[in-house]
């Protein structure tokens, strides 16, 4: 027995590369079946020094890997199946990593946009919380709306311009930090990892090294502001 290199192909490989046989003929479509997928077109130059270039070779029978194969078409010179096999799967490999960097790519926008909107959510609680209120003492509010228009003080403000769509999952939900019945943080609800593992703001330490994107806590803790939180304020 001799090693040979030999693959299994569909019918649509020879179209794919506009090759026609110059003995016999290509695959066709019916041929594609596991019970009728017993055809083999042979490369030339293993039709030339195994087989002695005879034509007479096409409708015979030869046995491949134990498994019996009629011989239906000779490949032209210079058709390598090897190569072309080859050259198949390095453009599949590249569409693939292509995908997996454009999803990579996709995910590190969408961390960035949810850093943002967190902060925006953060720094809005925390003007809420320090606004004069009924009570005369801070409270935080009780939804999310009561950041888009506070009127305690008799005077309309506007903490936050909108509650905003979580970027993770695309959907105006968010996990809520509470302290008793008031809302004291958000964090998106999503649980895929997070490509971003450092590099946060000074006032973000526990963000380091998640293993998901939910534990990005964006929560105020009732300590001042820091000045870019404090210049993120909408305009009334």
């Amino acid at each position: 027995p001799a090693v040979l290199p030999a693959a299994e192909v569909s019918a649509s490989f020879f179209k794919v590369f506009r090759s026609t046989p110059v003995l016999g003929r290509a695959m066709v479509e019916d041929e594609n079946e596991p019970a009728k997928a017993n055809v083999a077109v042979l490369g030339h130059g293993l039709w030339q020094t195994r087989f002695g270039g005879d034509p007479a070779i096409v409708g015979q029978k030869i046995t491949l890997d134990s498994r019996l194969f009629t011989v239906i078409g000779i490949a032209p010179r210079g058709f390598a199946f090897l190569w072309t096999l080859l050259l198949v799967a390095f453009l599949a490999l590249g569409v693939t990593i292509g995908v997996e960097m454009q999803a990579t790519l996709a995910q590190r926008e969408r961390e960035r946009e949810l850093l943002s909107i967190g902060r925006q959510f953060r720094a809005a609680i925390a003007r809420y919380h320090d606004a004069p209120s009924a009570t005369g003492q801070p409270e935080f509010p009780a939804t999310l709306d009561d950041l888009l228009l506070d009127t305690r003080s008799g005077a309309a403000r506007r903490h936050l311009r909108k509650v905003f769509v979580d970027p993770m999952t695309g959907r105006a939900e968010w996990g809520l930090v509470r302290i008793g019945d008031r809302i004291a943080g958000v964090h998106s609800l999503s649980e895929r990892e997070p490509i971003k593992q450092d590099g946060f703001d000074a006032d973000e330490p526990g963000f380091r090294g998640r293993r998901k994107v939910s534990e990005w806590v964006f929560a105020y803790t009732g300590r001042p502001q820091s000045p870019q939180a404090a210049s993120a304020a909408p305009p009334n």
